[in-house]
C-alpha cells in the first residue's frame, strides 16, 4: 500500500521533475546516457522510473561532472537495474538527437548484451525505478518512450 502511494505521488510531481530536468539541460547543455540492453533471447531491457510521464524507457540518465559518458552509461546501468558489468563491457553505438526523440536533450547511446539472469529478481531502486523487465521486440510495452522507439529502430 504504501508503495502505490509512493509510484501516485511520483506520477503527481514527474510533471514538475521533468520540466526541471528540462531546464538543467538547457542550461547546461550537457548530453545524457542511455544503454540498449538485450539477452540471448534478443529480448530488451525497458524501464519506468518514478518521477517520469510513465513511459517504458531505456535505462540511463545525467552525466555526472568530471564522468565519461561511457562510466555515467555503467553507472546508470547498475543503479537502475542492479546490473553490474566491467566497465569497459559497454559499446558506444550512436548519438540520439531532438531530431531522432522528440526530447530536448542529446543521449549517447550504448549497447550491451547479458544473460536474462543478470537482472536482479527484485527492484534494487525503488524510490527511482517503478519496473524492470524484458520484452520481446516484437511485444514491446505501451507507451514507450521516444528515445527508446529511437534506439530500437
Amino acid at each position: 500500500m504504501i508503495r502505490r502511494i509512493y509510484v501516485v505521488l511520483g506520477f503527481i510531481a514527474a510533471p514538475f521533475a521533468i520540466k526541471a530536468l528540462q531546464l538543467y539541460t538547457k542550461v547546461t547543455n550537457s548530453p545524457r546516457v542511455r544503454v540498449l540492453v538485450t539477452n540471448e533471447d534478443g529480448e530488451v531491457l525497458l524501464l519506468r522510473g518514478i518521477l517520469s510521464d510513465g513511459k517504458w524507457t531505456l535505462p540511463g540518465g545525467g552525466i555526472k561532472r568530471h564522468e565519461t559518458p561511457a562510466v555515467a552509461a555503467w553507472r546508470e546501468l547498475r543503479e537502475e537495474t542492479g546490473i553490474n558489468v566491467p566497465k569497459d563491457s559497454l559499446k558506444f553505438v550512436r548519438t540520439l538527437t531532438r531530431a531522432d526523440t522528440q526530447v530536448s536533450f542529446t543521449a549517447l547511446l550504448y549497447q550491451l548484451s547479458v544473460k536474462r539472469t543478470a537482472l536482479p529478481d527484485r527492484l534494487i531502486n525503488p524510490l527511482e525505478i517503478r519496473d524492470v523487465a524484458w520484452f520481446d521486440r516484437d511485444k514491446l510495452p505501451a507507451p514507450l518512450s521516444s528515445i527508446a522507439q529511437a534506439a530500437l529502430h
